[in-house]
Order: C-alpha cells, then sequence, then structure tokens
C-alpha cells in the first residue's frame, strides 16, 4: 500500500492566493478552475473558511453610479484561513 501525501493546509491555502492574486489577466478561467479545485479540497477536508475579493482587483468598493461595488474581474479572489 502507497503512503498518504499530505500537504499543510497552510500552505496550500498560501500558495493558491499567491496564483490567485498575482498570475496574469489572461489566465480567469484558470484562476477559476484553481480556485474550485483547492476550494473543494478544503471542504472535504473540513478546512475551509471562506473567500473575499482581492480590493482593487476583484473588488472596487462604492465605485459604481449608485455607490454600489464593483467586480471587474471576480476570479481574483483570496481564500480565508
Amino acid at each position: 500500500m502507497k503512503k498518504r501525501k499530505t500537504v499543510e493546509i497552510a500552505y496550500l491555502i498560501s500558495a493558491a492566493n499567491q496564483f490567485l492574486a498575482n498570475s496574469p489577466d489572461s489566465q480567469k478561467g484558470e484562476r477559476i478552475g484553481f480556485f474550485l479545485a483547492v476550494s473543494a479540497a478544503l471542504h472535504e477536508s473540513g478546512n475551509y473558511r471562506g473567500f473575499s475579493y482581492i480590493e482593487g482587483k476583484g473588488i472596487v468598493r462604492n465605485a459604481g453610479p449608485d455607490g454600489s461595488h464593483v467586480f471587474p474581474d471576480e476570479s481574483r479572489r483570496q481564500i480565508l484561513l
């Protein structure tokens, strides 16, 4: 029987957040897929704590004509620890 490999949750979240924040704009589809895969793993392990949009990239607060928030790129998310 093969040994199970494990990874520290904090490392996984940190690596995911680096990619979600810093990948090129052209990789929007990859960011969405990566976010969904990491979120599913966190849910399955009982470690999911939610997410927030990255200020200035994923959300611009009070920028709409009626003072609403604007979401220029909803794939720019940060997974919470």
